[in-house]
């Protein structure tokens, strides 16, 4: 086990241990570092993770906040290859829940040794929170920031039955990110557990868009995936042009995360039109460029690239779908098109392309929607309201 015992940036109010789940940095761990830079003002971190590398670690450690870095198994996988299931489900009960089980302990002696006030997972995918809070009966506040099985493909390993009835005998509050998340999850954990809605916070950007392009500039981004949709904006892109449409482009900002011979295909008809740029490191630049985002997912649980575009002052067609729903408002800070609808999708594309002013007025009223409702600001108080809630009962 590696400890870093750095001062952790406060010296008054809660400890609070976060149990994290990435290597790299994405919108959870995104929304994570969020609050704990908001937070650590008035409280001390430390941060449990399975990797002693990689841009989280760094990240970590670039903040001074306490990091624990020990070996640990999710309890939710994509469901790849169906056959293989039973398998995958052996081996965690035989091998990899053993493992997470001694984990935990070391876990829990951190916790003891630190008088760590709460547990705090940061994803329903790990099960190592509620182990440490059986072990120490420490109040833990788990955030549900996916729906699993609908967005990434991923199930629990274990019966649903032993899933949330785990996950509601050891969880004091669960923090969802959205009603569509709310709502999958009412019904389906008991116990002690009690839901409650916060939206993803987002710091404000650097750098807003002018919207100042001779040709409509439109933005995708993610890793490349059918999870995500990139195909659909790129079937819009083919419709467009079948329109008669040249002037626009669109971007393509992500790695690719599997082999999508379909897209790769269909991108091909009209290359010219489309650009791949890989992964991006430099996302407010690129979204200061950009004149309106797609958010084509299958099933956003919140759509913290939603948010981040609107503050960036561009309009998002987005699917009608999970959270995505709840943060367009139709006509005023964006379109929603129904799934699977690609002609729906390329319309509300063409009335961009073909009133160019609009994009501007609407991206302003997004800009003033989004401050509004989504800064970091709103959303980490309410989960601090939260932390030290728990902490009195």
């Amino acid at each position: 086990m590696e400890e870093l015992q750095e001062d952790g940036g406060a010296g008054q109010g809660l400890k609070i241990l976060v149990v994290a789940h990435e290597k790299e940095l994405n919108g959870a761990s995104l929304s994570l570092l969020d609050i704990i830079d908001y937070l650590s003002v008035r409280h001390q971190f430390w941060v449990v993770t399975s990797y002693g590398d990689g841009p989280f670690y760094e990240t970590m450690k670039e903040r001074n906040i306490h990091i624990v870095v020990q070996p640990f198994e999710r309890w939710m996988v994509r469901k790849n290859h169906p056959l293989k299931w039973p398998l995958k489900s052996l081996r965690w009960r035989l091998i990899e829940s053993n493992k997470n089980r001694k984990t935990a302990y070391e876990i829990a002696k951190v916790i003891q040794e630190n008088n760590i006030d709460l547990i705090y997972t940061n994803t329903r995918v790990i099960d190592i929170g509620l182990r440490c809070a059986r072990l120490t009966g420490k109040p833990h506040v788990w955030h549900f920031r996916e729906f699993g099985e609908e967005d990434f493909d991923m199930y629990p390993l274990v019966t649903a039955r032993e899933h949330f009835g785990r996950i509601g005998k050891n969880t004091d509050v669960i923090i969802c990110n959205s009603r569509a998340v709310y709502a999958k999850f009412l019904k389906k954990i008991h116990g002690k557990a009690k839901l409650c809605v916060v939206y993803n916070g987002v710091a404000k950007p650097e750098q807003k868009s002018q919207h100042t392009n001779e040709k409509v500039r439109f933005l995708i981004t993610g890793r490349i995936s059918r999870a995500k949709g990139q195909l659909d904006a790129v079937l819009a892109v083919n419709e467009l042009v079948k329109r008669g449409y040249t002037e626009f482009e669109l971007l393509v900002a992500g790695p690719q995360s599997e082999n999508y011979l379909e897209l790769q295909r269909e991108a091909e008809k009209n290359r010219g039109m489309i650009k791949f740029l890989g992964m991006r490191t430099d996302m407010p630049y690129l979204r200061s460029i950009t004149d309106v985002e797609l958010v084509c997912s299958r099933m956003e649980a919140f759509g913290r690239v939603t948010v981040e575009a609107m503050l960036a002052g561009n309009p998002v067609i987005g699917k009608n779908a999970g959270g995505t729903t709840e943060l367009i408002e139709e006509g005023k800070n964006g379109f929603l098109y129904e799934p699977g609808n690609i002609k729906e999708l390329a319309d509300k594309m063409e009335k961009l392309i073909k009133e160019p002013a609009r994009i501007k007025e609407i991206g302003e009223y997004a800009a003033e929607y989004a401050k509004d409702r989504f800064l970091i600001e709103v959303c980490a108080k309410k989960i601090e309201e939260i932390f030290i809630e728990v902490c009195k009962n």
